[in-house]
This record gives structure tokens, C-alpha cells and sequence, in this order.
């Protein structure tokens, strides 16, 4: 999925204030590159000073 610089720009704009409250979801029975990317997503977002948490919406 390509992302055009106004999606971008929008993002950057939404992510810009520190301090926002982010939940990251994976899918279902998630494989190891949706785990890993989901934590490094938290990661980038907290260093930039969000409040970051990760779910995976599986049943116990």
C-alpha cells in the first residue's frame, strides 16, 4: 500500500501534539511480523511521547 504525502502530511499533523493516548490492534492469531511490527510502532510512538498499548484480540 503506497500512501500519497497528503495521507502523510495528515498523519504527521495528527501525531505532532505529545501526549495522546494510542491502542495499536493486531489481527487475530497474529504471526510474528504483526507482533513485531505492532511493538515497533509503540516503540517509535513512545519516544515520541504518546501513551501506547498494544492488544491482540485473541481468546484465552
Amino acid at each position: 500500500m503506497e500512501l500519497s504525502k497528503e495521507r502523510i502530511e495528515s498523519l504527521r499533523e495528527l501525531l505532532a501534539p505529545a501526549n495522546r493516548k494510542i491502542v495499536i490492534v493486531a489481527h487475530t492469531n497474529p504471526d510474528g511480523d504483526a507482533v513485531g511490527s505492532s511493538l515497533a510502532w509503540a516503540e517509535v510512538l513512545r519516544r515520541m511521547g504518546h501513551e501506547v498499548t498494544c492488544i491482540v484480540p485473541n481468546k484465552y
